[in-house]
């Protein structure tokens, strides 16, 4: 019996739109199975789909960074891990020196800022809930200390992005991990700030047993999220190397391979 599924949200319970289907959220819904996302995005964007799934358990944003639930319609912190202030202004002044024509961004748990709109804001945009605010890099940095949870570049190169996870690499920085979480993005977080970790919470928070317990992923950064789980399910549309973790494959994230994989393997048992 499976007493709770954690999903990522991105090539894996979202569609090509970036839309919940209404196949995906019946089926979710009807399991009655307490289910978490666990996602890279930020808790405005994962709104929406908390609501229409009418989820009432732990949900984890920024890979980690932020574990919260919804109570009453607000949001209430469970566990937080950010890069701290003046380490987020050093990146963001070496992106800006060093590759002065990449698309970059950065959030706090609220906000969404940019010093440019260009391609790569063009596209997250799309994908998401959020408007970007545009700030200058100083005059942002001026001002009294946030909470930043995450650093994203957007790199359409393939040579570049090599390029780049290498030049961050040699930095050497212990505190941040530099995670390439799509063939064209570039996430920088605290280094604590792993799904895995909002695995380890809440299966300790509710002393569930792994081994009852599923989730569904596609990507490099859902790895060490499928590795928590006794039912690890990985969508037919992910690479062969994130596949090789999978217990059960399912249809792809466009066919509602989410709901798919639950109705499958989880309430025919």
């Amino acid at each position: 019996m499976i007493t709770h599924i954690f999903s990522d949200l991105d090539g894996t319970l979202l569609n090509e739109t970036g839309d919940v289907t209404e196949t995906n959220a019946a089926m979710i819904i009807h399991s009655g199975i307490p289910f978490s996302l666990v996602s890279a995005r930020t808790p405005n964007d994962m709104a929406p789909i908390v609501e229409k799934l009418h989820l009432t358990s732990p949900q984890v944003a920024f890979n980690g960074g932020l574990i919260y639930r919804n109570e009453a319609g607000k949001r209430v912190i469970i566990s937080e891990e950010f890069i701290e202030w003046k380490m987020a202004q050093k990146i963001i002044t070496l992106i800006q020196t060093c590759y002065p024509s990449l698309s970059f961004s950065f959030y706090d748990d609220d906000n969404w800022y940019t010093c440019k709109i260009d391609e790569g804001i063009k596209r997250e945009e799309s994908i998401g809930s959020q408007i970007p605010q545009v700030v200058e890099r100083e005059t942002f940095f001026s001002q009294a200390p946030r909470k930043l949870f995450k650093i994203m570049l957007w790199i359409f190169d393939a040579e570049v992005m090599e390029e780049a996870k290498e030049f961050f690499e040699k930095l050497e920085i212990e505190e941040l991990a530099f995670t390439q979480s799509s063939p064209s993005t570039l996430e920088i977080t605290n280094i604590k700030a792993q799904k895995s970790k909002g695995i380890d919470y809440i299966l300790s928070h509710y002393d569930l047993d792994k081994e009852h317990v599923a989730a569904f992923g596609d990507g490099h950064n859902d790895i060490s999220m499928l590795e928590k789980v006794g039912h690890p399910v990985v969508m037919e549309n992910a690479s062969d190397e994130v596949k090789v973790y999978g217990r059960y494959i399912t249809k792809t994230n466009l066919e509602d391979g989410v709901g798919y994989g639950i109705e499958t393997y989880f309430l025919k048992k």
